[in-house]
Order: C-alpha cells, then sequence, then structure tokens
C-alpha cells in the first residue's frame, strides 16, 4: 500500500524566562510547518517480514531554535527565530519475525535539515547551514525473545519469559546554527528481562549500558 500524506502545524511563540542578553531576545514569534510525505507499507515471506519505506520534506518559517552563548563570562541559553528551514528525510522502518518466539526491528532514518533562508540574522548568514541539535543519520536495532516457560505445576496458566535489547546510534550534526561544534555521536545501549502472564508482569531493565551522557 502506498500513501501520500501532506499535514500543517503550529508552534506558538513565547517568551524568554531566563536572563537573555539583549532586550530584544525576550521574546520569539511562531513557527509555521508544511510537511509532505511519501510512503508504503509492504508485506512479504507471509506477513513475517513488513518494510515500511518513507520520504519527505518539511519546510519551516520564522524557524524556532535554541541559543546558547556567552558574553562578559555570562552563559546565556534561549529561544529565538532565525529565518526558515528545510528539512529532506528519508526513513526505512523493517520489522522481522523470523519464529513465533522473535521480533527484531530495525530502523534507519536520513535528515537533511538545513536553513533555507537565514540570511540575516543575530548567527551572520546561515543559509545552508545545518539546523542545529537535529542528527545526519539515526539508526535504532531490537531484538525481542518471548518464549513459553514450561508449567511449574499442573494446569498453571501460561507465563512466557521476556528478553529485549535496543541499540540507538545518532551521527552528525551540530550544536549552533554557524556549524562551528559538532554534535558527539552516540551511542544507546538498554536491555530489558522478565516474565508475562495474566496475573503478573515483571520487568527487570538496565538502560545506557555504555553510560553515554
Amino acid at each position: 500500500m502506498a500513501y501520500f500524506r501532506a499535514t500543517t502545524s503550529y508552534k506558538s511563540g513565547g517568551f524568554n524566562v531566563r536572563p537573555v542578553p539583549d532586550p530584544s531576545d525576550i521574546s520569539f514569534n511562531p513557527e509555521d510547518a508544511v510537511n509532505y510525505e511519501v510512503g508504503a507499507r509492504v508485506t512479504l515471506l507471509d506477513g513475517a517480514l513488513s518494510l515500511n519505506p518513507t520520504v519527505f520534506q518539511l519546510q519551516q518559517k520564522d524557524l524556532q531554535v535554541r541559543r546558547e552563548i556567552v558574553e562578559a563570562g555570562t552563559r546565556y541559553t534561549f529561544f529565538a527565530n532565525v529565518g526558515d528551514g528545510r528539512t529532506n528525510g528519508a526513513e526505512l522502518q523493517m520489522l522481522l519475525a523470523p519464529h513465533p518466539d522473535v521480533d527484531i526491528s530495525l530502523s534507519y532514518g536520513f535528515l537533511d535539515a538545513k536553513f533555507d533562508k537565514a540570511p540575516n540574522t543575530q548567527f551572520g548568514d546561515v543559509t545552508g547551514n545545518r539546523i542545529p541539535f537535529i542528527p545526519e543519520h539515526t539508526i535504532n536495532l531490537g531484538a525481542e525473545y518471548r518464549p513459553l516457560l514450561p508449567d511449574f505445576w499442573k494446569g498453571a496458566p501460561a507465563i512466557y519469559g521476556f528478553l529485549r535489547g535496543d541499540l540507538y546510534l545518532t551521527l552528525g550534526g551540530y550544536q549552533n546554527p554557524q556549524n562551528t561544534v559538532a554534535m558527539e555521536d552516540r551511542t544507546l545501549l538498554n536491555f530489558q528481562a522478565g516474565i508475562d502472564a495474566d496475573f503478573v508482569r515483571l520487568r527487570l531493565f538496565v538502560n545506557n549500558v555504555a553510560d553515554q551522557t
């Protein structure tokens, strides 16, 4: 099944409640956006494999961006409008069930998020620069195993074991509109284990195994 979708969104303006370096930075204007998306839903291998490819374009007007600057030894963090933005992106989601007890998921996303028209901003001309705090690549990998456990006594209710691991990767991107400070690549690894039954659900989990900040 293929589809096309067009949506609009609106982000209200507001006021910076923290101290700002200049009175003109106290308030910021609303942000408007239009998103065009084309995708498909594909099922293969008698339902064992699902593929969901998507491409989209997001157009933003009066883009709101978080600023972090240091003046006279004081660090300021606040929101400001920085021209218009355009994001071209693609995403592929895959879900594979090679066994009734096993699910494997994989998704990859690519984002080319840039300032479309931002010639006269507090940062100078940043037209063509990447919009900050948006990674260029994202990868998510997950695997889940839910075996039926042996009966502990005759007539016992069904109890399933549960094991799951998730890996999240973000690569590329910048922390400021000038594109002078790169974002650090990040790896996040989570694990869960437990049991599922009609009368109980128990989970033990360890998040951020690599202790990434």
